[in-house]
């Protein structure tokens, strides 16, 4: 069987160690190896590449997937062992959705925003939330993102708070283990949650 152009990208080698109970790093080959993926039980895929998980793993029933680019993390192909953010804030991507309470600073940028309808846990692959015209109504009590340049580096503690880089106000919390539970009782797995009364919605 001749392999495709992804094949011939992946390593030959399933690399996969264990942060703690429930929680893997892995390589490109260990995240796209089904038998590997059930036999540790993984039911949720977090990607930091140049481009997502082919779609034979990104449609598997029962798992849950998130993807960032590397380029959005300051990440190239020499640098993809340190995972550093740029200093940007997220008001350079996008119409500014969110402001600091406190300072005014922009924060959060539409796209940015992990929407979720009440007691449903989002699927990042779910179609729904893409189309405006179908987009469903969501939960309108907690506000969850995707991982933002100003937050530092997120990615070496598993949970942390989260605070305004102007003005240093407490603004949220992140959790890539265990993630949060919305008051509507979906729960967001990683999860990056502000505090609705900490923010200001500019749209």
């Amino acid at each position: 069987m001749q392999k495709t152009d992804d094949e011939d990208l992946l390593p030959d080698v399933v690399n996969l160690d264990q942060i703690e109970e429930g929680l893997y790093l892995g390589n490109l080959t260990a995240a796209t190896d089904i038998k590997t993926l059930s036999r540790r039980g993984v039911s949720h895929i977090l990607t930091v590449d140049s481009k997502p998980l082919p779609s034979s793993i990104t449609s598997l029933a029962g798992m849950s997937f998130m993807y960032i680019q590397d380029e959005a993390l300051g990440l190239d192909s020499k640098h993809r062992s340190v995972v550093h953010p740029n200093p940007n804030t997220d008001a350079d991507y996008g119409p500014v959705a969110y402001k600091c309470r406190n300072c005014r600073l922009s924060l959060i940028s539409l796209r940015s925003v992990v929407d979720h309808c009440p007691g449903e846990a989002p699927l990042w692959t779910d179609s729904k939330w893409s189309d405006a015209q179908t987009k469903p109504e969501g939960c309108g009590k907690g506000i969850f993102t995707f991982p933002i340049a100003w937050m530092g580096d997120v990615t070496e503690p598993l949970h942390g708070k989260l605070h305004c880089p102007k003005c240093h106000a407490k603004l949220g919390s992140f959790s890539w283990h265990e993630g949060c539970r919305c008051s509507c009782e979906a729960r967001i797995i990683p999860a990056f949650y502000f505090i609705p009364s900490k923010l200001d919605k500019c749209l």
